[in-house]
């Protein structure tokens, strides 16, 4: 690995190129005014390409010294192979001077898995739509909300004509129902659930009875 781009006039002799203070002096200077029609200053030419590839020398250096991809740094580089080379040194910096994003840091993270976002606990990894799920939820009478990890709650009303009404969830539960209850609204008439599917429930109780059931699983 090697920087080929290198400094110009690192022994110029102070008579043969412009101090600092009078190339930032304010306008009008040699460096504000620039070249004008006659002999050209060499004081003032120094000046420029030692500042110029001072700046360059340095960006040679820090990609020479961050990135591997390109082995030597050179005024011969194609496009493509700067570009790349500047890729691999801002990844480079990116991987190893960053910092783990935590609550109180600010730096990098990845993206949790699924499994561990389920499981709640950890704390260096970031959270994605997929990672939650479909939070999705239908705020109606009979309705449904499906919570971060999979799990859904059901709600809704029933009316048991001839004892028994069959009750369709608003949602399916895409793997089983693991609790479902019911409660009559009309003077503490009770209820039961006679039989619960993925899909819905039967509730038997008083004739035209009014009911309101509850029901959860994932």
């Amino acid at each position: 690995m090697a920087n080929e781009i290198l400094k110009f006039a690192t022994n110029v002799t102070a008579g043969n190129i412009l101090t600092q203070s009078a190339y930032s002096a304010p306008d009008p200077s040699p460096r504000t005014v620039g070249h004008v029609p006659g002999i050209a200053s060499n004081q003032l030419e120094n000046k420029v390409l030692t500042q110029a590839s001072a700046v360059c020398n340095g960006i040679g250096d820090w990609l020479d010294i961050r990135q591997s991809v390109v082995p030597d740094i050179t005024d011969q580089l194609a496009s493509v192979a700067w570009l790349n080379a500047w890729d691999a040194a801002i990844a480079t910096v990116i991987g190893t001077n960053i910092l783990q994003a935590t609550t109180a840091v600010v730096g990098k993270t990845r993206y949790a898995t699924t499994p561990e976002a389920t499981a709640g606990t950890l704390t260096t990894a970031a959270l994605t739509p997929s990672n939650l799920g479909p939070l999705t939820a239908s705020f109606a009478s009979n309705g449904f909300a499906r919570l971060p990890g999979g799990l859904i709650v059901q709600w809704g009303q029933a009316t048991t004509v001839a004892n028994t009404v069959a009750v369709t969830f608003p949602l399916a539960f895409p793997n089983t129902c693991w609790f479902a209850t019911a409660i009559g609204t009309t003077n503490a008439q009770t209820c039961a659930i006679t039989t619960t599917s993925a899909s819905g429930m039967t509730i038997s109780g008083t004739q035209n009875q009014n009911n309101r059931w509850f029901a959860v699983g994932n």
